[in-house]
């Protein structure tokens, strides 16, 4: 057996198998417009088809780039990431969505977010070292929070204790 080569998919070229091959893919989980297209250009299908079977499923509002960047923003807020790492997958996947705006709408609070990361990574939130106040706030920014969010957030910690 050969784990070098994934199996091969056959060539979508007409427009019923790229339409049962796209509800395939959203039966299971919302998908960005542009990653329809680069699953479908992947498996050789015509342009032509691509983009007239993307403009119908978003006419008949099957596929939305606006409600994949509201599951996208629920579930990587839940796990634990900051507005600018979700900006960036909003950026890669070709959504033209803001999301301060977005988490405003879904009432997402970014300061309680990080309070929650903070309180399970760590079990004791605050420290004196200043080494491992750097750690943590690296740890932080590489999450995608702004400096505003940790400092509130540490601030709140101090004050429950």
């Amino acid at each position: 057996m050969n784990f070098f080569n994934p199996k091969q998919l056959p060539d979508i070229t007409d427009k019923i198998h790229a339409r049962q091959y796209v509800l395939n893919l959203l039966s299971r989980k919302e998908y960005a417009r542009s990653q329809l297209e680069k699953k479908l250009t992947a498996r050789a299908c015509p342009h032509e088809i691509i983009k007239s079977l993307l403009d119908e499923f978003n006419e008949n509002n099957w596929q939305s780039d606006q409600r994949f960047a509201q599951v996208t923003l629920k579930s990587k807020s839940a796990a634990g990431y900051g507005p600018k790492y979700i900006q960036q997958l909003f950026y890669q996947h070709q959504v033209d969505c803001d999301v301060n705006q977005l988490a405003d709408s879904l009432e997402i609070d970014w300061v309680e977010i990080v309070v929650q990361l903070i309180q399970k990574k760590y079990t004791d939130p605050l420290t004196k070292d200043f080494k491992e106040k750097q750690k943590r706030m690296r740890f932080l920014y590489s999450r995608g929070f702004s400096g505003e969010y940790i400092s509130a957030a540490l601030a709140q910690i101090e004050d429950m204790d």
